[in-house]
């Protein structure tokens, strides 16, 4: 109750400056993701738990795609006082291969059109005193540079799994505080976050997140260390998330890492391995009405990513990214039939980016990916033809992209 009483007075607070009217200055910005071509290759390789293996070499071209288009929108009131919209578009147009389907396999294609719980923000902005500034509202969680900030997209077409999948990846709503920081004639800007602790439109709990970001500058590197603390809905077990990194930027090469490491008490549901009455689903709340549900343990997941770019002339730059996360769960519900249960995601991408005009890229990556999945127990009665919960699966496959970046 202390939170969620705390939580309205400030939206009645800011409610009432945006209210009072303000004359004030517009601005417009954003991004459109293209992709006129789109082709994956490769194979998907499953073995039952009665030991067969089966094979299968696909291929799928998605076509013509204009699958992400987010608007920025800024107004400021005064020198003290501005709102910030992201409205986002955002498709999914079946090009990420998935486990349980062949690389060529048709997925169900969806659009969000400037679905509030998926805009990367929603926010007002204070500049108070003394060089802090206080945000409320949707916002994009600080963990990684890789998530963060609004248009931090801008390195490849491809969104590795490390980068879209991983616990890295969360909207909240609740407050921002930022200041930089003089420590030793070092400037260490600092971010703190109270949060929700579920999405932007759902507590899981009485309990405030909360996160704490330093990115000092330090012999010409910049550093990241971020760590996350939240009790999950049952009010005693915890989730913590922390991540480091380090960006070098010099002339025409720019480079970073990242690092993530996500423990969550109690969160991986153990099922039962010899239960008849399970269900062809990975749902876990299809799987637990039927009693299938034997515990529960921690859910883990760890990964790290790398980025190179080298800018060969005013008009023309190369880059490739390397990531790779691990979890110890089913990435279709935090479910495992066996405590060797894991699932390892590769991505490795290589770009060839032109710059037409200013904010106007044309990219051309070819993207080789292993993902491949570990269950001893999982149940022959919960294996379909199509994959599903198998002792092991593999996918390795090719991906070559062409499409365009434009900002404005």
């Amino acid at each position: 109750m202390i939170k969620k009483l705390f939580l309205s007075l400030v939206m009645v607070l800011c409610a009432g400056v945006v209210f009072a009217g303000s004359e004030g200055s517009t601005t417009f910005g954003g991004q459109m993701r293209f992709l006129p071509y789109d082709l994956s290759t490769g194979t998907h390789t499953y073995t039952n738990t009665s030991g067969t293996a089966i094979a299968s070499t696909t291929a799928r071209d998605v076509g013509m795609a204009l699958d992400y288009v987010v608007l920025s929108i800024h107004h400021t009131f005064s020198d003290t006082f501005a709102v910030e919209f992201d409205p986002t578009y955002q498709a999914s147009t079946g090009a990420y291969s998935v486990f349980g389907k062949d690389i060529g396999a048709q997925q169900s294609i969806a659009a969000k059109l400037f679905d509030i719980q998926n805009w990367d923000n929603a926010k007002m902005i204070f500049q108070l005193k003394d060089g802090y500034q206080l945000s409320a509202g949707i916002m994009r969680n600080k963990l990684t540079w890789d998530y963060g900030e609004h248009l931090s997209w801008i390195d490849s077409l491809v969104e590795t799994k490390f980068s879209v999948s991983s616990d890295a990846v969360w909207l909240d709503s609740g407050l921002e505080l930022k200041k930089t920081y003089d420590v030793a004639d070092t400037k260490v800007p600092m971010t703190f976050m109270l949060l929700n602790g579920g999405t932007n439109m759902v507590d899981n709990n009485q309990s405030l997140a909360w996160l704490v970001k330093a990115e000092p500058v330090l012999y010409g590197v910049k550093w990241e260390a971020s760590f996350y603390n939240n009790l999950q809905s049952n009010g005693s077990s915890t989730d913590i998330r922390y991540a480091v990194g380090a960006e070098y930027e010099n002339g025409p090469l720019y480079l970073r890492g990242e690092y993530i490491q996500s423990t969550q008490q109690g969160a991986r549901v153990l099922m039962n391995q010899n239960a008849t009455t399970a269900k062809a689903t990975t749902n876990v709340s299809i799987l637990a009405t039927a009693n299938n549900q034997v515990g529960n343990d921690d859910k883990s997941q760890n990964g790290y990513n790398l980025i190179a770019r080298y800018l060969l002339s005013p008009g023309f730059k190369v880059q490739a990214i390397y990531a790779t996360y691990t979890n110890n769960n089913n990435s279709n519900g935090s479910i495992a039939y066996a405590t060797d249960t894991k699932e390892t995601y590769r991505d490795l991408a290589l770009s060839a980016i032109y710059t037409v005009a200013k904010d106007f890229d044309i990219n051309l990556t070819y993207q080789m990916s292993n993902f491949a999945r570990t269950d001893s127990g999982a149940p022959s009665v919960v294996n379909t033809s199509t994959g599903g919960a198998n002792a092991s699966e593999t996918l390795d496959f090719t991906r070559i992209i062409l499409g365009t970046r434009i900002f404005f």
